[in-house]
């Protein structure tokens, strides 16, 4: 409620997450240093998920949102890296306990390769059922 987020170069030659109030005019908000891109935000509107490019992977982040007294990033935390394609290809649960990307198929998974055939890189899709909770799990056993 209130908010849009969006990835644009307004700023400059690279893409960014940018925050703005909505649909008051505001200043925007910068959510990251560096590009980003593909914002979705959490079921509860505090937290903001987005992508960081990189080369072999990519970078799942979230920065939860201040809304008050002023707009503002409170903090950004690194999820994971992952190998997607396109990086608009993704998007979050309306529950927020899931989340869905679209990957480069496991040649290791030895499992049928149609799209060789018609010269298109074969793709899988990844279902990650009790993100928050594999998450959390994750997280303890880095620290």
């Amino acid at each position: 409620g209130g908010l849009i987020a969006y990835d644009s170069n307004e700023f400059g030659d690279r893409i960014e997450v940018i925050v703005r109030r909505f649909p008051e005019p505001g200043q925007p908000l910068r959510v990251a240093p560096g590009v980003s891109r593909a914002p979705r935000w959490s079921p509860d509107g505090r937290r903001l998920y987005f992508w960081s490019p990189g080369n072999p992977a990519d970078t799942l982040k979230v920065a939860t949102i201040r809304r008050e007294p002023s707009l503002a990033v409170a903090g950004v935390e690194v999820l994971g890296t992952f190998n997607v394609i396109g990086l608009d290809n993704w998007d979050l649960h309306p529950s927020g306990d899931r989340a869905i990307a679209r990957a480069p198929a496991d040649q290791d998974l030895g499992s049928a390769d149609q799209g060789a055939e018609s010269g298109q890189p074969s793709l899988r899709y990844v279902v990650v059922l009790n993100w928050f909770e594999e998450l959390k799990a994750r997280m303890d056993e880095a620290r």
